[in-house]
């Protein structure tokens, strides 16, 4: 029996994922979104794997069974799945979304975003495990209400998903929140829980290392003379005219290749082996 026939078999109604190419063309987020969409296969791939234990050696699938029975394996997969779905898919809405005016993030609105998340790698560094815990509570939000989102969380818990056998939708937020808070209750929980809050802690600590390397100027914690709370009068004054993309500078190039293909067919993607 294939994999495809096994998952119809015995998970018809659990969510359909799949990681084939998932995070190709992404850039720092690339890891997080193939773990959260592995997340949801781990059982499936375990029975399957395990199942194949009497039958001839695979190296493909015995080494899937090795290292998805690793309680460090599982919990690298976990936590990257955690932070993607439970920070980055927000953080990147707070940082691309526009205000009604049609501006974007101030230079101060960023150094206040990443003031936000150097405290969630505070409290992920916690030595108290129910205050690093949280993260995987259902109502958790890495950051403080903005209503510039209101509209993109409505849909993000609205959104659906085909079932595996395709005859059913299952609400996605709900699902993947079930997902990352189900180890909970897995029999082997004592034995995960402590590994699990060591990779926390690890990513908390990760979190703080590279804010603190690549922006410390904006952080309030560092009273940081870029940061939301510590910023001079001069600071304030000029924020609301500066920008914190380059969309300007990436237009002219734009405007340059739209010109060159109308006026230059030669340029344009069909004839150009190099664009």
């Amino acid at each position: 029996m294939n994999y495809r026939d096994f998952e119809l078999k015995h998970f018809a109604d659990g969510i359909s994922s799949n990681v084939g190419r998932c995070g190709l063309g992404d850039r720092q987020e690339g890891i997080g979104k193939l773990a959260l969409r592995l997340l949801p296969l781990i059982e499936r791939i375990n029975s399957f794997t395990h199942l194949g234990l009497s039958k001839e050696p695979n190296i493909l699938r015995d080494s899937c069974e090795l290292r998805l029975q690793a309680l460090p394996c599982l919990a690298d997969i976990h936590v990257n799945a955690i932070y993607y779905f439970k920070v980055l898919e927000e953080f990147r809405a707070l940082s691309n979304t526009r205000d009604p005016e049609g501006r974007t993030l101030s230079p101060l609105g960023v150094a206040d975003l990443n003031d936000q998340l150097f405290r969630l790698g505070e409290m992920l560094k916690s030595p108290d495990k129910d205050t690093v815990l949280r993260i995987l509570d259902d109502d958790f939000r890495a950051f403080r209400h903005d209503a510039r989102i209101d509209e993109w969380w409505d849909h993000r818990r609205k959104r659906t998903v085909r079932s595996v056998s395709g005859l059913s939708e299952l609400n996605e937020f709900s699902t993947l929140c079930e997902a990352i808070r189900n180890f909970q209750r897995e029999p082997g929980w004592e034995k995960y829980e402590p590994i699990l809050l060591q990779f926390l802690r690890l990513l908390g600590e990760a979190i703080q290392v590279s804010l603190m390397r690549s922006c410390s100027r904006q952080l309030s914690h560092l009273g940081g003379q870029y940061s939301a709370e510590a910023a001079a009068d001069w600071v304030r004054a000029k924020d609301s005219f500066l920008l914190t993309n380059n969309d300007l500078c990436e237009m002219v190039f734009a405007l340059v290749r739209k010109h060159c293909v109308h006026s230059f067919p030669p340029f344009s993607p069909a004839h150009n082996p190099f664009s």
